[in-house]
């Protein structure tokens, strides 16, 4: 899901973007009520990447939907 063959895996409080426009990114993330944040350290607050978390579970990023593939 999401846009093209994007990837986001969650561990320990990071998340591993990888399969979009680049080599995987590490970033640090947390949840904030119906949101997980995903922030890059080094970068100021507002650059950090809120996602959606939808009622289904799926996530809803500003490059599209994102589906749970598996563990």
């Amino acid at each position: 899901g999401g846009f093209g063959n994007m990837q986001i895996t969650f561990r320990s409080g990071k998340a591993t973007i990888g399969g979009g426009f680049g080599g995987d990114e590490t970033m640090e993330c947390w949840t904030a009520g119906d949101k997980i944040i995903l922030h890059k350290p080094g970068d100021a607050p507002n650059q950090d990447m809120p996602i959606d978390i939808n009622n289904d579970g799926t996530l809803q990023t500003p490059l599209g939907e994102i589906k749970k593939k598996g563990n």
